[in-house]
């Protein structure tokens, strides 16, 4: 509980007034659990420190995205946002274990460590304030032992979109699995860095396709476009088994990757972000060792296009100007529906379409 509470307390004590005449006349506090409110609360300013904390023990064991929000208002009627966003390791309270967590971001190892226990509830906590801006895989794995040497694995797997640090900014985040439209949301900002965050974990198990944009308009209007595609396999839950994936593009071997399940499902995946705009033949091969040495294959076979940002290019020109924005407004006049000018593949010609243009020439 200890752990959790320092957190937040820091994030409370960080905030100060803006100006030298400013006075502040009180907070506003909410904490997220997994993106639903867990505790709002109201603190008085009297001139010293206040603190506002969050009893970790009321959390649920398991992995959590722990997400803070604290308004300071100010006597000119301004208000500041601080923020504070972690993932946060709940471990059970049976006495003499000892959890190793490793987090990856973008496949390589970011952060691990140990945390032994003796009985008492423990929070690991890794602060994605430190994660680089922009888009990213965050992979953590944690390995529980408990006295009679019987490890227990959990998996977390999102995609997290860190934005840039500046007052005033939104961010929308549209992803997509297998061409369908999955999530959208909007995160809106006001000096306090947030993190956008897609679980994972609900992916079904097999062989996906997930892509994910992000439009973040900074406090200029601009907005900056970024994306993400990948070839994901998410691994059942069955206890004590091991996954190999491996993946082929045009017919070579790009990458193999191995996962040990422990009743947990996990997601091997393989980044197609950076392949220049075009078809592809994607084809993966998994090999599935249950706990009696059997191997099961499997196959899969697809072609994927790999999105690049010409699907602005409307009219053809080589450039993405005024000119395709005009060709989208005559398509959505027009009559019927043209698959060729629904840029966000939802099955609409209409002003989001609009939209990502008009984002794409102002940030570029």
């Amino acid at each position: 509980m200890r752990i959790l509470a320092t957190i937040f307390l820091s994030v409370l004590l960080c905030l100060t007034a803006s100006g030298q005449d400013e006075v502040v006349t009180g907070y506003d506090c909410e904490c997220f659990i997994d993106g639903v409110s867990f505790k709002q609360g109201t603190l008085p300013a009297n001139g010293g420190k206040a603190s506002w904390q969050i009893d970790a023990a009321a959390l649920p064991p398991g992995m959590h995205h722990v997400q803070m929000r604290i308004v300071q208002h100010l006597s000119s009627g301004i208000s500041v946002t601080a923020a504070h966003d972690a993932l946060c390791y709940r471990m059970g309270e049976a006495t003499n274990h000892e959890v190793t967590a490793t987090c990856r971001v973008d496949g390589k190892v970011y952060k691990s460590a140990m945390v032994p226990t003796n009985g008492a509830w423990t929070t690991w906590t890794l602060d994605l304030k430190e994660i680089p801006e922009g888009l990213h895989h965050v992979n953590v794995m944690i390995a529980d032992k408990d006295r009679d040497g019987m490890v227990s694995t959990t998996a977390f797997d999102a995609m997290c979109y860190r934005p840039v640090d500046g007052t005033r900014h939104e961010v929308t985040a549209t992803c997509y699995v297998d061409g369908q439209l999955s999530e959208q949301s909007t995160l809106a900002t006001d000096g306090g860095v947030l993190t956008w965050t897609l679980d994972w974990s609900d992916l079904p198990v097999g062989l996906h396709q997930v892509r994910v944009d992000i439009a973040d308009k900074d406090k200029e209007g601009i907005v900056r476009m970024s994306r993400y595609q990948a070839m994901c396999y998410r691994a059942g839950t069955a206890s004590d088994h091991e996954v190999t994936a491996s993946f082929y593009v045009e017919g070579q071997l790009v990458k193999q990757e191995s996962i040990n399940c422990d009743g947990e499902p996990q997601t091997c995946w393989l980044n197609l972000s950076n392949l220049p705009e075009g078809t592809y033949q994607i084809k993966v091969e998994v090999a599935d060792t249950d706990n009696q040495g059997i191997v099961t294959v499997s196959v899969f076979e697809s072609e994927f296009y790999c999105l690049g940002f010409e699907i602005f290019d409307l009219n053809g020109d080589g450039s993405i100007n005024i000119g395709d924005v005009s060709v989208l407004i005559d398509a959505i006049l027009g009559d019927g529906y043209n698959e060729d000018y629904d840029i966000n593949d939802d099955g609409q010609v209409n002003i989001t379409d609009i939209n990502l243009i008009i984002s794409y020439i102002l940030s570029n």
